[in-house]
């Protein structure tokens, strides 16, 4: 966003009139920049290797872990994340519309967004930062030991948000103090499905140009299309065309890592204003998707390197001790079939404090009564000697 826009804009909301439709749009849009970013940087990393992420579910996750930083890391976290200047409370007033509107009645299409905030036992986040998850993010709060029993659980909670499409997220929670998880489910049928019958074989041609046979879905009809200069678009609705599947093809001989360059806020919002109704026939393979990635490095690219630094990551408004992150995981599936799309995603933030240090009080040790003494070899543990002093004689 430019900065004229953003200074408008962050007038409008100190003053009071930004209303809360626009003030959604501004956290959609920053949502939907740091989405082009993560995905470009994602990509490449992955070079022609499948990649499908949950841009939605990783800014959740990071907006709630967002309410704990302070000082340099908050500075770069909202760099990273296009908050700089907008306040936290309309950050999480948004969020929570976010979810209530994400969320429909209508039995062609669900979708399932889940927070929850898990503390080890004894070792619980500052109040403030817990309620705020809870009232802004309905997050769960539970706090209990870090154990096998506690993965267990913790896993048993992403299988249950994901209709068991991801059946897990962690391994251990060792070392670990806190874990932030968001979680989205969606299944939503086509609002014009493709007949299975007109489902044939045709070849795919991958990165290296070899024929894979794939079963292809056909369909014929009016879509919202766009001729691009140097690829084409059509947007698949869902439902009752609440929400939609957008599909980019590139020309042939265009090289999709090309195309992912060009991905901008600015050039997404003006592709698909520009798209119209136009009478076509589309081709789509069934496919389905399992992604598993650990974002550190990603977020460390985008200047978000500061909240993985332990003695520099500035976590104060989550725990009093020093703070930071450990890793931030996300997994997805995604499974397009002639009915529509399942899809879920999980992101994951792990997160370390310090251990608690408490300085012993001063001790006064006055012998002035029988008492043992004991000479030992430290390498080994032998007692040398032991000797129990009642009469300390002395020359």
């Amino acid at each position: 966003m430019n900065t004229i826009c953003r200074a408008i804009l962050l007038a409008l909301a100190m003053s009071g009139s930004l209303n809360s439709v626009t003030a959604q749009q501004t956290v959609v849009r920053a949502d939907n920049g740091f989405a082009m970013e993560l995905f470009k940087t994602v990509c490449a990393s992955e070079g022609q290797n499948n990649v499908c992420i949950s841009p939605a579910s990783a800014v959740m996750a990071l907006h709630m872990l967002y309410n704990g930083a302070a000082g340099e890391t908050l500075s770069a976290m909202a760099r990273a994340l296009d908050l700089f200047g907008l306040p936290a409370d309309s950050i999480n007033q948004q969020n929570l519309r976010l979810l209530k509107s994400l969320r429909s009645d209508d039995s062609l299409l669900e979708v399932d967004i889940a927070n929850s905030i898990w503390s080890k036992e004894g070792l619980s986040p500052r109040r403030a930062f817990r309620d705020t998850l809870v009232a802004c993010y309905e997050a769960e709060a539970i706090s209990l030991p870090f154990n096998p029993a506690a993965v267990v659980r913790i896993n048993r909670w992403v299988s249950d948000h994901t209709k068991g499409k991801i059946p897990k997220i962690v391994d251990d929670v060792d070392g670990l103090s806190l874990i932030l998880l968001n979680a989205i489910y969606f299944n939503g049928k086509w609002s014009k499905p493709f007949d299975k019958s007109l489902t044939k074989e045709q070849p795919f041609y991958g990165a290296d140009g070899v024929p894979m046979p794939r079963q292809f879905m056909n369909q014929h009809d009016k879509y919202a299309y766009l001729r691009g200069d140097s690829f084409q678009a059509v947007k698949l609705p869902y439902a009752k065309g609440e929400m939609s599947m957008f599909v980019m093809l590139p020309d042939s001989g265009v090289d999709l890592r090309e195309v992912v360059k060009t991905l901008t806020v600015e050039n997404w919002n003006q592709w698909t204003g520009r798209m119209s109704r136009t009478p076509g026939t589309i081709a789509l393979p069934r496919f389905r998707l399992e992604f598993s990635r650990k974002l550190n490095d990603d977020l460390t690219a985008l200047g978000m390197g500061v909240i993985f630094e332990q003695g520099r990551a500035d976590f104060r408004n989550m725990y009093s001790l020093p703070t930071w992150v450990d890793w931030v995981v996300q997994k997805t599936y995604m499974d397009v079939t002639e009915k529509g799309t399942e899809a879920a995603a999980v992101t994951g933030i792990g997160m370390e404090t310090a251990a608690v240090h408490v300085e012993p009080p001063p001790f006064k040790m006055i012998v002035n009564r029988p008492f043992l003494c004991a000479i030992r070899d430290e390498r080994s543990g032998l007692l040398l000697f032991m000797c129990a002093v009642y009469n300390p004689k002395q020359s």
